[in-house]
């Protein structure tokens, strides 16, 4: 069974009939390369200060935040995500580092968005 965060351009609330809710750790990641150069930022103390699991990945350093809410979907073949595509249309997928033990993500692209 593969999951997927699912989001919709046109709003934060439950994307599709399919989505089921739930709650995974929130990454916050900052573009400097090692936590040595993350102290010398001035975001650096807060940084150290707040989050558990400090540590160098993907040439960035992160840390573990909070539970929030996430919506996901499960697809599993090939022939149940084309499906999901001809119900809904435009879908964008993507990587997911944003949160815990999740990879991928599918946004349904109904609205513009920066």
């Amino acid at each position: 069974m593969m999951e997927f965060i699912i989001e919709r351009s046109s709003t934060r609330n439950k994307p599709c009939k399919e989505a089921v809710p739930r709650d995974a750790i929130y990454i916050d990641r900052r573009t400097v390369k090692t936590l040595q150069e993350a102290k010398s930022k001035e975001w650096g103390k807060q940084f150290f200060e707040t989050g558990d699991n400090h540590r160098e990945e993907l040439g960035m350093v992160a840390r573990d935040l909070d539970e929030r809410s996430i919506y996901i979907v499960n697809i599993d073949t090939l022939e149940e995500m084309i499906s999901f595509f001809e119900k809904y249309g435009r879908i964008i997928l993507g990587e997911e580092d944003n949160y815990k033990g999740y990879k991928y993500s599918l946004e349904i692209y109904d609205g513009w968005r920066e």
